[in-house]
């Protein structure tokens, strides 16, 4: 009885990872839009809840009480709570573009006004939904469970997925585009791993299904941030050349907790045709390195969602449930990271040393 209460936390937090969604998508989308968030965000969530479609019971006392499915809560749900959100935000911006909302005098606080300015809009997102999951019958967690996740599911996991999201990862880095246009795009597909992997946990799986969740790329592969380029801030801090010291110095601080836009651009790393190289080579060997880990069981999954800006090694240990051996494995990428970016760094300090000294040079001349 006490290892199920201690299960309630968990399953009330992570277990409802699409309920939370549907909510947060809905007001970020409105933000986004320059709408109220608290109305994007209910609106998202309630259309969430008609969509799944809850049944009723009859309980012991002869009352009926309404029934969620669970697994649609969970990491079923994710991509219908995506899409709910933003046809709910959609049609919620339509409105409000069209001024066809209900409006109050201005004289009225906008805690009540901005209510009944949703009013309409939230009316036509429920009646929409209702028509289609209901009155029509169209079941869209069923369609995706059974036809889109396992697809998504099976080539998110494997190691060509992985290596091209590394590979998309530097690439938007290298041209100075934040990766944060990956990660809106293949998230969903990184949380429902994640998902089924504590799903698993809970149900006391010796051995977790998935191995390329989330939490695998922020710990096994991107040591340091996009690039794993930890070890690269260190060999910074010798370089010869002193911009270079400088940019380490101000840097490996933040990069110790993932933080590494200083490096990225003071180096720079972007549109460096030198750097480029290793900054695409090392994530992708400590890629392929832990996923062949993970995948024979010398290191446990990732199962945990612990903040980023966790060091490494803390990280990882946290996130697979506390096994020893993956602060080897990131000890181990890091070194194997080093090792890649040592040859280039040395070739691109030298020509940083050279350019200092002839720039020294002609400052000397113009005396």
């Amino acid at each position: 009885e006490l290892a199920a209460r201690l299960k309630i936390p968990f399953a009330t937090t992570s277990l409802l990872i699409s309920l939370y969604l549907a909510f947060s998508m809905g007001a970020s989308l409105a933000r986004r839009r320059n709408l109220d968030i608290i109305q994007g965000g209910v609106i998202s969530l309630g259309a969430f809840l008609i969509a799944m479609r809850p049944e009723t019971r009859l309980i012991p006392n002869g009352r009926a009480e309404w029934i969620l499915p669970m697994p649609h809560l969970g990491a079923e749900g994710i991509l219908v709570a995506i899409l709910l959100a933003i046809l709910s935000v959609e049609i919620l911006a339509f409105f409000h573009g069209r001024r066809w909302v209900i409006r109050l005098p201005a004289s009225v606080p906008s805690a009540v006004s901005q209510p009944f300015a949703s009013l309409v809009p939230g009316l036509v997102v429920f009646l929409t939904v209702w028509i289609i999951f209901h009155l029509l019958g169209f079941d869209l967690f069923t369609i995706i469970v059974n036809a889109f996740q396992p697809i998504l599911t099976r080539a998110g996991d494997s190691l060509a997925w992985v290596l091209l999201m590394v590979f998309l990862d530097s690439a938007l880095w290298f041209f100075g585009i934040h990766a944060l246009v990956l990660l809106a795009l293949a998230k969903p597909i990184w949380l429902g791993l994640l998902q089924l992997n504590q799903e698993a946990a809970a149900a006391g799986a010796a051995t977790l299904p998935h191995i390329a969740a989330w939490p695998f790329y922020n710990w096994f592969v991107w040591a340091g941030g996009s690039g794993a380029v930890l070890p690269l801030a260190f060999l910074m801090l010798r370089a010869r050349a002193r911009s270079l010291r400088t940019v380490g110095k101000l840097s490996a601080p933040a990069v110790l907790f993932n933080i590494n836009e200083p490096l990225l651009f003071g180096t720079p790393i972007v549109l460096n045709p030198i750097m480029a190289i290793p900054f695409f080579l090392a994530p992708a060997a400590c890629a392929i390195v832990s996923w062949i880990a993970l995948s024979v069981g010398l290191v446990g999954r990732t199962y945990l969602l612990v903040p980023w800006t966790l060091p490494v090694p803390i990280g990882a240990f946290v996130a697979v449930g506390g096994d020893w051996r993956a602060v080897i494995l990131v000890l181990f990428n890091i070194a194997l990271s080093g090792l890649i970016y040592w040859p280039f760094f040395r070739v691109y300090d030298r020509q940083m040393l050279e350019r200092e000294a002839a720039q020294n040079g002609d400052a000397a001349k113009d005396e």
